[in-house]
This record gives structure tokens, sequence and C-alpha cells, in this order.
């Protein structure tokens, strides 16, 4: 990714989670397929707000995060930010989305490659399924695991399922007015 040695180095701090906390503010009314598309190195190392807290508000509002990580692969990371490069890694599988790394080993992608690949990414944020789940109420957060099989149950191998793996409590009606 040529585009990204040529730009000036920056100084101060990134606050990328401050960012990706405002973002999600701008969804006041979540609607089902909202997504956030980030275009980011990854580096981290000025934020107020906490990873924990910004998990639970995109799980919550359902927003799923799509990371283009704009990285060409010889910048050196701080331990530190190393780790929130990692916990988005893992935050953009989480909420149903996905991290798209660009040349990252080295080698040259060529420019029809980059273009496939980001043409591909942008399918799974425009398209796609609205699932529904009958989900037993709970009081705290939980894991889910879904997966595509085939006719005969065995497990696909030619398609992705990309979904939140974590689900934010669900609490009967019942049991919210019971305990006012």
């Amino acid at each position: 990714m040529k585009f990204l040695e040529n730009l000036p180095e920056q100084k101060g701090g990134t606050a990328l989670l401050d960012a990706l906390k405002y973002a999600a503010s701008l969804f006041v009314q979540p609607r089902a397929g909202d997504a956030v598309y980030l275009i980011s190195d990854g580096g981290e190392n000025a934020s107020r707000v906490g990873p924990f807290e910004l998990k639970q508000e995109f799980l919550e509002k359902r927003i799923r995060i799509y990371w283009v990580v704009a990285d060409s692969g010889n910048r050196y990371f701080p331990t530190e930010e190393e780790a929130h490069r990692e916990w988005l890694f893992g935050l953009a599988n989480g909420t149903g989305g996905q991290a798209l790394q660009l040349d990252s080993d080295g080698k040259k992608e060529s420019g029809a490659q980059v273009a496939a690949q980001l043409q591909q990414l942008y399918g799974q944020i425009t398209d796609f399924y609205d699932l529904s789940l009958d989900m037993p109420t709970t009081r705290k957060w939980e894991g889910l695991r879904l997966e595509l099989v085939d006719n005969a149950g065995k497990k696909r191998k030619d398609a992705q399922v990309l979904y939140p793996h974590e689900l934010a409590p669900c609490v009967a009606t019942a049991d919210v007015t019971a305990t006012k």
C-alpha cells in the first residue's frame, strides 16, 4: 500500500476507541445492518473510553465493525498499541463484521486484487441476513456459536458466517416489571 509510505509521520496520541464510541453514538435508532467502516492502522494510545464499554455498546446496538487495516507491514507498534490492535481484530469479528488486512506480510498485491478484496468486504456490509432466534432469558452476557450446514447437517466449507459472538442480557418483560 504505497500511499501509506508517503504519509507524514504524525505526532501526538491516537484516540481510536473514542472515535469508535462517537461513531456508535451516531446510531440513535439502530437498525438491522448498521455498520461502521473503519480504515486505520489500529494504533491506539490516547482514548478515555475503555474497550469493555465500547464493545458493550456495539453489541447492544447490533452495530458491526468492518476494518480495513491500513498497515504497510513495516511499522513498529509498542506492546500496548499492539494489544489494542489484537482487541480490535476481535471486536470486528465479535460484532459480526470483519477485519481485512491488506499487504500485511510485505508482498505487493495488485490493484485488481485489492479492489476485489474491498468489493467482497463491501458486499458483506451491504448484503446481510437478519436471523431471528428465540433466546432464553438471561441476566448476563452470553456467548453465541452459529454454524452454516447443508441439508445433510454437515458444516459448509464454501461459506463464512459473520455474526456477533456475544449477546446482551435478555430479560423477559414479566421479570422487568416484577423487579420494580
